[in-house]
């Protein structure tokens, strides 16, 4: 199947990106909600003043503000503004609706990239789940997630979108999915480290298979029973078996005034002690 991109959002960081992509890919799209947007990018009229008309005129962009249109696309790249509210906080809005309208014209597979400037975990955490309830999808399996921030300047001549080097980060299967496969964890380097500081460690999995984290890298899983009288712990894999568990019978396993490591900000929901001393993405 021939690809074909859509651009979600057509201001200063979405627009470069969809002539870029026009410019690479026949057939790309490029969104925007606002009708009296797309008129004027129809007409040469750029508010940016990034494009001059002769620039818009050459390129082969199909420029739409209905989301029906969108139902062709294989990928998607979202580039909506993320304002701040009244006490400078990051206002979603935007970028929520868009995952509803990429959600909506998603019937089959493909991948969603995030270039909007959101706080770790945003992609993840927020938008993928309104991914899923939209389109029915499921990431890793039927969607793939990335998130690629912006990186260009509005006026800026110079770094430019083709010069620019971007920090990309995706998500697969390996990641979203509970699997028992070990082999591609970054987990147990991040126990060798931790015991270069002459800290003992246990390591626990509920469904990872223990010959095989013995075979790759030399060490045995504890038991949930073994993992009392803790210092800290460290959440590092969102298995289905950890969100379910109640935040009781976690925190049980910590000494007074331990710590927990929440990567996957697992206990976002749940209620956190005051004895424990909690850091989370």
């Amino acid at each position: 199947m021939q690809e074909r991109f859509a651009i979600i959002g057509l201001v200063y960081v979405g627009l470069p990106v969809a002539l870029g992509f026009a410019c690479e890919f026949s057939g790309t799209i490029g969104f925007d909600v606002y009708d009296h947007r797309i008129a004027e990018l129809q007409s040469g009229i750029d508010r940016t003043q990034e494009f001059q008309p002769e620039e818009l005129a050459v390129v082969a962009l199909h420029l739409t503000s209905h989301v029906r249109d969108l139902k062709g696309a294989t990928s998607f790249i979202v580039a909506v503004p993320t304002p701040i509210d009244r006490v400078n906080r990051p206002d979603l809005t935007p970028l929520l609706k868009a995952a509803e309208k990429v959600g909506s014209a998603r019937s089959t597979g493909g991948r969603v990239v995030f270039e909007s400037t959101v706080d770790p975990s945003v992609t993840e955490k927020v938008c993928g789940p309104v991914l899923e309830r939209v389109s029915g999808l499921k990431r890793g399996l039927d969607l793939k997630l990335g998130y690629a921030p912006e990186r260009m300047t509005l006026g800026d001549k110079e770094q430019t979108l083709e010069g620019i080097v971007k920090v990309d980060s995706g998500e697969d299967i390996e990641t979203t999915e509970n699997v028992p496969n070990s082999r591609n964890s970054q987990v147990p380097g991040s126990k060798t480290k931790i015991e270069q500081f002459g800290i003992t460690s246990l390591m626990h999995d509920p469904i990872a298979r223990p010959e095989e984290a013995g075979h790759e890298y030399g060490f045995i899983f504890s038991s949930w029973k073994e993992m009392r009288d803790l210092d800290g712990l460290v959440l590092a894999v969102a298995h289905d078996q950890s969100r379910a568990m109640p935040g009781g019978e976690l925190f049980a396993t910590l000494r007074n005034a331990g710590g927990v490591v929440d990567v996957k900000s697992m206990l976002a929901d749940k209620r956190i002690p005051h004895s424990v001393h909690y850091w989370s993405l």
